[in-house]
């Protein structure tokens, strides 16, 4: 089977985190509890306009974020995700820490438009750095919480921010 041809994503994905490393290979932990992922791009960075119009004539760099949120906090996530010093089942400190660049892919789906089948895919990003930026949504009437990621993603050598294939 081969990628299909019109994404209609509908699900968000399950996550596994790897050191910026070795993609691939040991991974850190996964996340399989999120309720938001966004891929956003933006740009350009920079843009000269001239002429009468004032059209572009020269654009240069994009960028791009990855935002998710998670219902489940896991302290082995921590440190990949927010610098945060863990002490396994002793404690969890929040500084002034960063966290490192990391790579993660995410397994999920897309509707084929074609036949209606759910076509599980691959996003895998090389090179997402952490914004460390601790977020906890915390609600007084029960409501379960949400944690958000959020970073920047960076291209590969081939200029590829993230790429989709067939699972």
């Amino acid at each position: 089977m081969a990628l299909p041809t019109n994404l209609a994503f509908v699900t968000v994905m399950d996550v596994t985190v790897y050191s910026a490393e070795d993609l691939g290979g040991s991974n850190l932990g996964t996340i399989e509890c999120l309720t938001i992922s966004n891929i956003i791009q933006e740009g350009p960075r920079k843009e000269a306009r001239a002429g009468k119009d004032a059209q572009p004539c020269i654009r240069y760099g994009k960028t791009m974020r990855l935002e998710m949120e998670d219902v489940i906090l896991r302290t082995e996530m921590l440190e990949a995700f927010f610098g945060a010093t863990v002490v396994a089942g002793v404690s969890v400190a929040f500084t002034d820490e960063f966290a490192t660049p990391i790579s993660l892919t995410g397994d999920a789906y897309v509707v084929n438009k074609d036949t209606g089948a759910r076509d599980e895919v691959t996003i895998t990003f090389n090179s997402f750095l952490p914004d460390s930026v601790m977020d906890i949504t915390m609600e007084s009437e029960g409501d379960i919480g949400m944690i958000s990621i959020a970073g920047e993603l960076f291209p590969d050598a081939n200029g590829a921010y993230f790429t989709i294939t067939e699972t």
